[in-house]
C-alpha cells in the first residue's frame, strides 16, 4: 500500500490488485474477475491497464459490504475445507484438488453438500480456469513454505535467477530433485522434454498432476518419477541438454 507519486498530500492511499487479494483472502485472479464482472467494484483511480491502483478506503468499504451481506467466497471456503480435511498437509490438499481438476469437475454437486471439494471447484470454475486456480493455490503454498524454508519448494526469485543463469538454452531439461516442479516447469517454453525425479512420492505425484492441469503436456513432453536420483536414477540413459536443481 502506498501513496501514488503526484497525488495531493493527504489523498487516499492506493492499493494494487495483489494487495486487495491479500486483504480479501482471495487469489489475484479473483480480484481481476471482480473488476470485470461486478459493476459496483471500485474503479481504478491511478496506474495503467496492466497495473491499476485502487482507493484503499473504497476497497475496504466494498469488502466490508461483501462480508456483511454475503457468505464467504468459494475460495475462502475451499481453503477452509482443505485445512479441515488435510490439516497442515496442504500439499496433500492441493494434490487432491489437482486430481479432481485433471479428472474434470462436474457442474452439479456430487451429493456431499456445498462444502465438498468438487462442488467448490465447480463454483470456482465459473470464474477462473483450472490452470490459473491451481497456480494461485500453489503460489500460496510456495510463499508460506518459503518463509520458513522447505524441501521440495523453490521460490519464484530463485527460479528466475536460475533461468537467467541458464541462458537461452534449448532441448531436454532434467531436474534430479524436482520437488513440486516449480524450477523444472519454468523451462517448458524452451524445452523439447522435461524430466524430473524426486525422492518423495508426494512431491513427484503433485508435480505430475500440476503439469497436466497447467497444460504443459500439450506444449512439451513431461515425465516425473519418484525415487532417489543418486541411488536409483530413473533416467540412466538420458543425455540432457540442461540440468537444473
Amino acid at each position: 500500500m502506498k501513496d501514488e507519486p503526484g497525488r495531493p498530500e493527504g489523498a487516499d492511499v492506493v492499493v494494487t490488485a495483489a494487495e486487495i487479494a491479500r486483504l480479501a483472502g482471495v487469489t489475484r485472479a479473483a480480484v481481476s474477475n471482480w473488476c470485470r464482472r461486478h459493476g459496483d467494484f471500485p474503479v481504478a483511480v491511478a496506474g495503467g491497464t496492466s497495473s491499476p491502483l485502487f482507493s484503499l478506503s473504497e476497497v475496504r468499504g466494498r469488502l466490508e459490504g461483501r462480508r456483511k451481506g454475503r457468505e464467504a467466497s468459494a475460495e475462502v471456503r475451499l481453503r477452509e475445507r482443505l485445512r479441515a480435511e488435510f490439516g497442515d498437509d496442504m500439499l496433500g490438499g492441493l494434490t487432491a484438488v489437482a486430481g479432481i481438476l485433471v479428472d474434470g469437475v462436474p457442474e452439479a454437486d456430487d451429493g456431499e453438500g456445498a462444502g465438498s471439494l468438487r462442488a467448490l471447484l465447480a463454483e470456482l470454475g465459473a470464474e477462473v480456469s483450472p490452470g490459473t486456480l491451481l497456480a494461485e493455490l500453489t503460489a500460496r503454498l510456495v510463499a508460506s513454505r518459503g518463509r520458513g524454508g522447505s524441501d521440495g519448494v523453490t521460490s519464484a526469485r530463485l527460479v528466475e535467477a536460475i533461468r537467467y543463469a541458464a541462458g537461452p538454452s534449448e532441448g531436454t531439461v532434467l531436474d534430479p530433485a524436482c520437488g513440486i516442479g516449480s524450477l523444472l516447469f519454468a523451462f517448458a517454453d524452451r524445452s523439447t522434454g522435461l524430466f524430473g525425479q524426486d525422492v518423495l512420492p508426494a512431491h513427484a505425484r503433485f508435480a505430475g498432476l500440476r503439469a497436466r492441469v497447467a497444460g504443459l503436456t500439450a506444449v512439451t513432453s513431461v515425465t516425473v518419477r519418484a525415487g532417489d536420483s543418486l541411488r536409483e536414477d530413473a533416467y540412466r540413459e538420458l543425455k540432457a541438454d540442461l540440468v537444473v536443481s
